[in-house]
């Protein structure tokens, strides 16, 4: 309990949970006391890392070679939680030890491409869409959060290493949070 009003719980969802909105029964002890309607949204993340360069078995990986870790989400409705969109920050792990400039912030490369509306294409919020995103939003990869690395004379840079990827979402703070 936080005080008289408030308190804090934990939510856990198992690894195979149907995705979608969820009722939340509130109890207090093992009488119910309220129910609230699609008080919480099931979704999923995935992560995939993706390379500009092709390599060997026997070269580095992902270090020394320009590489992109997007971030997909899976979901059937945007409510509640999701309407305002997703930020997110991205941790790397080399063995137990948080590599140095992490966790990373979304960006996308530059310099930055105009649609047909005159809007920026490419964005660091992931809005999404569980209808589906179109050519234009797939093509300014609108439809996941983005994290480069070794793309540019001052972009991020992962060192050799096999490494650990977690990613932290968060919908309701309007900025990065660390």
């Amino acid at each position: 309990m936080v005080n008289q009003t408030q308190i804090n719980a934990e939510v856990f969802v198992t690894t195979n949970a149907a995705i979608g909105p969820r009722n939340l029964r509130i109890r207090r002890g093992s009488t119910p006391v309220a129910t609230l309607p699609k008080a919480l949204n099931v979704i999923a993340f995935s992560l995939a890392v993706h390379q500009g360069a092709k390599t060997t078995d026997i070269e580095d990986r992902i270090a020394n070679h320009p590489t992109v870790v997007r971030a997909s989400i899976q979901n059937t409705t945007n409510d509640p939680g999701l309407i305002s969109g997703v930020r997110g920050l991205l941790y790397v792990f080399n063995g137990d030890t948080q590599i140095p400039g992490s966790p990373f912030e979304p960006d996308h490369p530059r310099p930055n491409l105009t649609g047909n509306s005159g809007e920026e294409l490419l964005d660091s919020f992931l809005r999404p869409k569980p209808a589906g995103y179109t050519f234009e939003e797939r093509f300014g990869l609108r439809d996941t959060l983005n994290f480069y690395f070794g793309t540019g004379q001052d972009s991020k840079q992962l060192p050799q290493g096999h490494f650990t990827f977690a990613l932290v979402v968060d919908s309701h703070l309007p900025t990065y949070f660390r």
